[in-house]
């Protein structure tokens, strides 16, 4: 949702305005149940959206501020009252891509952060509904790698997707991670052309 009303409306005051994220609820026969917009003060765009096993909402956004990339991620009522609100600040410029749903009722945020030298890595977070930090990890890889999706096996192991690429060539990327983010395995998939995987089921 984005605003070109001026800085001195009230709805800058609350966090809002420029782009904020919007969320809707929808009933199953396509009736409008609510549209609510949240986020910062800064430019705010929402990434995803997952029902908790209590039915409350957790939301991932991505936030940008004077040329600096970071997430934000919300808590919500089911009629999309705010409970909680976190944003990310002075980190090295974060993209948001994907948040899943736990089986033990926690989160994880698929997440890729920048090294020192510019290269895209994946950086993965746990955290439960209260938004405690359960583990965050940054999985180093030669290559630039993003996960655009990941899923859970009921024995706690994930499988994620996304893309490695060089400075030539860019692959599809297929990666099997242990409870603690560990990689187990991993393969590339593609030829010359730009190759990426975008879910997994």
């Amino acid at each position: 949702s984005a605003t070109t009303k001026s800085q001195s409306y009230d709805l800058f005051n609350q966090g809002l305005g420029l782009n904020d994220i919007y969320i809707l609820k929808i009933s199953k026969d396509g009736t409008l149940l609510w549209g609510k917009k949240y986020g910062t003060q800064y430019d705010d765009n929402g990434i995803d959206a997952i029902e908790a096993s209590d039915g409350t909402i957790v939301v991932l956004g991505q936030t940008n501020h004077e040329k600096q990339h970071g997430i934000t991620t919300l808590r919500l009522t089911p009629d999309g009252d705010q409970i909680w609100i976190n944003h990310s600040k002075n980190e090295k410029n974060t993209t948001a891509n994907k948040i899943v749903a736990l089986k033990n009722g926690n989160f994880l945020l698929s997440l890729s952060v920048e090294d020192e030298m510019s290269k895209e890595q994946i950086r993965l977070i746990k955290f439960d509904i209260h938004k405690n930090i359960l583990l965050d990890k940054v999985i180093a890889t030669r290559y630039a790698s993003v996960l655009k999706d990941i899923k859970e096996y009921a024995n706690g192991q994930f499988a994620g997707v996304g893309y490695v690429k060089d400075k030539e060539d860019t692959d599809a990327l297929a990666v099997m991670l242990d409870k603690n983010f560990n990689i187990l395995s991993q393969e590339h998939y593609g030829d010359i052309a730009y190759d990426t995987f975008e879910k997994v089921s």
